[in-house]
């Protein structure tokens, strides 16, 4: 049996701790937070969209209670609604065994951290802060609850600690390692739309998205009758921007704020909350972040955003992830394996992956300034097949970028 520290209890690191339990390790899993399972502080909606390979790695956790408790959290999308400026729109379709699930985030992280913390040998220890990973001495110093700081010694660490990960570090620091931060040209805003008493406004069970060539939205429906939405759209032309200023970068043709409602006539009108508060302070950053291994040769491995995170606009990020855990989980299987030889294979497999995904997200952009198409485009299409699990994101990369290779690089497009 080993004793696995895993760090970090979203999505990715509690379906990883469960499933690796119920092969019959030690998991200890750890948080920073007092309580994964509410929402962000920020106040950030962070709306996720579960596709069918996403779905397909809970599913691999083999409990219907666990798969009950997203699927009752979620709104199924039968379809994708283009709304064009004349008010017309297109609608695209799903097949019914291959629609994704629009769930937030600390939702389908609360449901896969309860699940983790009922399974048979998992230990959970929130308010703990991962300070430092030595691969030398083989141990993890951890600060807990109270702020007493003790090193701990394990067989394996599993980073799922996110972008800003601590573990990552350890990884990153060994000389044949390159990694990369990129900050996009694109920003976002959060807003969302009231609903109706309890009802979607617009079609609830539907991605909506808004095209544009220097903006776009793109909404999801929640359980609740609201759509959370994210407004994204260049920094350069922007009215207000700290990306262009430390960047330096010319101004483009400013986006004129009071006139988005005649862009949005069918959202605008029934903005809540903070939405028009968070579109004044401008927008956020979309950072990716590039990794060249996802372990260390045999005692760390990295899942999820913290070895690759990348842009949103394909959707890849948590469906990744939890790929990453069950992947991950079934390279170690049983006690009495060869553990560091399942971690090697594992970041060997995956790592292609993370850079594929993340470099496809960066061309993904495409999707949206440039819908609705005059006739099939090939990069949509491959976002369906991946979406289903039917190709990998480097097999995908190998199709569509020129020359790809699975190394970090620049953000693209």
């Amino acid at each position: 049996m080993a004793r696995i520290a895993v760090v970090g209890a979203g999505p990715a690191g509690s379906l990883a701790a469960g499933m690796l339990a119920d092969l019959g390790h030690e998991v200890v899993l750890l948080d920073r937070r007092n309580d994964p399972t509410e929402p962000a502080r920020d106040g950030r909606a962070t709306p996720l969209a579960l596709h069918v390979r996403g779905r397909r790695a809970i599913a691999a956790a083999g409990d219907e209670l666990l798969s009950a408790g997203v699927g009752g959290t979620s709104v199924v999308l039968a379809r994708r609604i283009v709304h064009g400026p004349d008010g017309s729109t297109v609608i695209s379709e799903t097949p019914e065994d291959r629609r994704g699930r629009s769930i937030a985030r600390h939702d389908l992280s609360a449901a896969l951290f309860r699940w983790a913390r009922t399974r048979p040998r998992v230990e959970v220890r929130l308010g703990t802060t991962c300070l430092n990973v030595s691969r030398s001495r083989r141990q993890v110093e951890l600060r807990g609850p109270e702020g007493h700081q003790a090193e701990e010694s394990f067989d394996a660490v599993i980073g799922a600690d996110g972008a800003a990960s601590e573990v990552r570090w350890a990884v990153a620091r060994m000389p044949s390692v390159d990694i990369a931060k990129v900050t996009s040209p694109w920003g976002y805003a959060e807003v969302i739309i009231g609903a109706d008493e309890g009802r979607h406004r617009l079609d609830g069970d539907a991605v909506h998205v808004w095209p544009g060539r220097s903006i776009f939205l793109f909404a999801l429906p929640q359980v609740d009758g609201t759509f959370t939405c994210t407004l994204y759209a260049r920094h350069a032309d922007w009215p207000v921007s700290g990306y262009q200023v430390i960047h330096g970068l010319p101004s483009g043709e400013p986006i004129d704020l009071d006139r988005l409602g005649e862009r949005y006539p069918e959202a605008w009108p029934h903005l809540v909350g903070p939405s028009l508060e968070n579109i004044r302070n401008g927008l956020k950053t979309v950072q990716a972040v590039r990794v060249d291994a996802l372990d260390d040769g045999g005692w760390i491995a990295l899942i999820g955003d913290a070895g690759h995170a990348m842009t949103p606009y394909l959707g890849q990020g948590v469906n990744l992830a939890l790929e990453d855990a069950v992947e991950l989980a079934r390279r170690i299987g049983p006690p009495g394996g060869d553990l560091p030889a399942a971690i090697r294979a594992y970041g060997k497999d995956r790592h292609p992956e993370g850079i594929g995904a993340a470099d496809l997200s960066d061309l993904g952009v495409r999707l949206y300034t440039q819908m609705p198409f005059a006739g099939p485009d090939p990069l949509a299409m491959t976002v369906g097949a991946l979406n289903m699990g039917e190709l990998r994101h480097s097999d995908a990369a190998r199709m569509w970028i020129p020359g790809w290779r699975p190394v970090v690089q620049p953000e693209r497009g």
